[in-house]
């Protein structure tokens, strides 16, 4: 402890003066003379003793409020180690994690409040005139203020103080790299960064070495705290429609993980719009569990959700999963080249291989639709899109068919005599690569086999045999530079590609390279077609099966693409808000897990011209507890010795004006009681 002016504290024999006055103006007091009724009152003990308490006591105030006032003026301090190693003024980086893990209560705090108080603690201690720069760690990361710009401490403990923990992912290697960036840009003063985390390893993947640290201090804060913690999360839900279960039945897949050293033996229960089912689970601790349920799902069902019991980490124990608008057994059919003759048609093998019943698999209904009118109203309603020798679309509806593969779709492309005609560059979205020329087979013909046998989908493995019974005598050729996302099922056996897969986003796109009618091939008379052609759809049909194509994480934008004749877009969150756009773009408010519902609506007199709805769930990743055996960054040794240490200078002064002003009330108070 030492004092900034110790002179003053030759005054401190002057906090006697109350006692000194006190005896001697006791000793020259005049005598009163009392009348009888008031000599009777003062007469009793009870009230002699209790005004010689409070005489006492008031003495005793003011000689303390004298004492006190002369330390204020000496101003004392009290010698700290620096709170982070220095004295002068820094550049400081505050990481904070306000990922969703940080909620998760344990020992009757979270992670969140525990690091939040002790943000705030560093603020408070840093040097004065410092320039801080605070980057939250949930995805996306996030720095304040602007690029290039700094607060002083006092500013940044205030933002601090309104920040909230979020619902998204950790992204805890981004956010040290932002921070870093920016106390490197902020100025030539030492740098130091202070991280405050859990340090789940979900966010630490790729976090900086010590090259890309170089130059600047990391100090850490677990925030983890000392109490075991458990959590248990539903982390996957997905509908698939698939055999043997009816067209008007759903299977729902539920992944559910028990991060606990108990078993979970609750309730887990599945809801598809007025249908439910729950049934009692038991999963072993620290597992990963898989579950299955079937139940009827109504015709305008569009999405349910998978639900456990509330623990202390409400926000993953329910996720959401969408169905499609009875797309799950109708395919959009855009024939390139409609014929009179219903024989010759471009679709006429295609539409009746679908409607076909096999075993307890549905037939698939098909919706048509002529080339020019294609618009994202009819993608909404559908998961896969097949372009029969489609040789003419615009760029617009190209574009649009980009999105929805992107988004889970499927899209299944077949040549023909239009299909050399797809030079536009914006194929290149869609297709590995745009047409080159066309090859002719002898007049034996192309025979088919599969590219690799044993990497090929097992349904595809077992019509292997009757796919080489088919010939093929013209299709058509790519350019090369394919995508490394595009690869080749089945191959003439001259080598020639003839069936091509590319993944696109959560969906995909299949390349039929000759026809799907007889023009080029006699695959149409042969058995294997109708298997052959229900695989390609139930292969593209998976893709939105898996859960991707409507589904987003916290944090995620999600395009909202207007429909031909629309105005506007109403997008109704979670919340009961509604946010309206009036372009087609990307909607970024999705901080909160649920169902958002999108209405379109346009003329005349703005009505409703179609609807959408897309689910944004919690990162998995999230719900895990597994942590690093070692922190990523080691908080500095303490030193040997305490003079090493950077110390600083804690001022008094404050308290004891406080305490002064105390006792100026106390001392009033006891005036009036005297």
């Amino acid at each position: 402890m030492g004092f900034e002016s110790p002179a003053i504290l030759w005054a401190l024999p002057a906090m006697a003066l109350p006692l000194v006055l006190h005896f001697y103006l006791r000793g020259r007091a005049p005598t009163v003379a009392l009348d009888a009724l008031m000599h009777l009152v003062l007469a009793g003990g009870a009230t002699a003793m209790r005004l010689r308490w409070i005489h006492g006591i008031l003495l005793a105030v003011r000689v303390a409020v004298l004492a006190v006032l002369i330390l204020l003026f000496a101003r004392p301090y009290l010698v700290v180690p620096a709170v982070v190693g220095a004295v002068e003024p820094i550049s400081f980086a505050l990481v904070i994690d306000d990922s969703l893990s940080m909620r998760l209560a344990s020992g009757g705090t979270t992670p969140w409040e525990r690091a939040k108080a002790q943000a705030l603690k560093v603020l408070s201690e840093l040097p004065p005139d410092s320039e801080v720069i605070v980057v939250a760690a949930s995805q996306p990361p996030r720095a304040w203020p602007g690029a290039g710009g700094t607060w002083t401490a006092e500013r940044a403990a205030r933002h601090v103080g309104r920040m909230s923990a979020s619902r998204g992912g950790t992204d805890l290697a981004q956010a040290v790299r932002t921070g870093l960036e920016r106390v490197r840009a902020a100025g030539p003063r030492h740098r130091r960064m202070w991280i405050a985390s859990d340090f789940r390893e979900s966010g630490l993947a790729g976090f900086p070495d010590a090259d890309e640290r170089a130059g600047v201090t990391l100090t850490t804060f677990d925030a983890a705290g000392d109490t075991p913690a458990s959590n248990r999360a539903v982390v996957g839900a997905v509908a698939v429609s698939e055999a043997p279960v009816p067209a008007n039945r759903v299977r729902v897949q539920v992944e559910l993980r028990n991060d606990a050293e108990a078993p979970f033996a609750d309730v887990l229960s599945v809801r598809i719009g007025l249908a439910s089912i729950a049934r009692k689970v038991e999963c072993p601790p620290w597992r990963t569990c898989a579950f299955e349920f079937v139940l009827d799902a109504d015709e305008e069902a569009r999405f349910g959700e998978a639900r456990i019991a509330p623990d202390d980490l409400p926000e993953d124990d329910v996720r959401w999963f969408s169905l499609s608008s009875r797309g799950r057994n109708a395919v959009l059919l855009v024939n390139g080249s409609p014929r009179r003759q219903v024989e010759q048609d471009e679709t006429f093998f295609l539409e009746r291989a679908l409607a076909l019943r096999l075993a307890n698999a549905p037939g698939t209904s098909v919706i048509r639709v002529a080339p020019t009118d294609l618009s994202p109203v009819h993608l909404s309603a559908v998961d896969v899109v097949v372009l029969a020798n489609v040789g003419l679309l615009r760029p617009d509806q190209v574009q649009a068919l980009v999105e929805f593969a992107s988004r889970g779709g499927g899209v299944l492309i077949t040549a023909g005599d239009t299909f050399d005609r797809l030079h536009d560059p914006v194929w290149a979205g869609l297709l590995p690569a745009l047409p080159r020329d066309r090859l002719g087979a002898p007049s034996s013909g192309f025979g088919l086999r599969l590219r690799d046998a044993k990497a090929a989908p097992s349904a595809l493995r077992a019509i292997a045999e009757l796919l080489e019974q088919a010939r093929v005598h013209r299709l058509s050729l790519l350019d090369d530079g394919w995508p490394a996302d595009a690869r080749i099922l089945v191959e003439t056996d001259s080598g020639a590609p003839l069936l091509v897969e590319r993944r696109l986003g959560a969906g995909g796109v299949l390349v039929w390279l000759t026809t799907i009618d007889r023009d080029w091939t006699d695959l149409p008379l042969r058995p294997a077609y109708a298997p052959f052609v229900r695989w390609m759809v139930e292969s593209l049909q998976s893709f939105s099966a898996a859960g991707g194509h409507p589904a987003i994480r916290v944090g995620e934008s999600r395009r909202v693409t207007l429909p031909a004749g629309s105005t506007r877009a109403e997008i109704r969150v979670p919340a009961g808000e509604r946010v309206r756009m009036a372009a087609t773009g990307d909607f970024t408010a999705t901080a909160v897990p649920g169902v958002y519902h999108v209405r379109f609506f346009g003329p005349p007199g703005d009505m409703p011209t179609g609807s959408d709805l897309f689910v944004v769930n919690v990162d998995p990743a999230e719900s895990g507890l597994a942590r690093p055996d070692t922190l990523p960054v080691a908080s500095p040794a303490e030193p040997a010795t305490p003079g090493e240490a950077p110390m600083r200078k804690v001022p008094w002064h404050p308290w004891l004006l406080g305490i002064a002003l105390s006792l100026f009330l106390v001392e009033a108070w006891l005036r009036g009681k005297a």
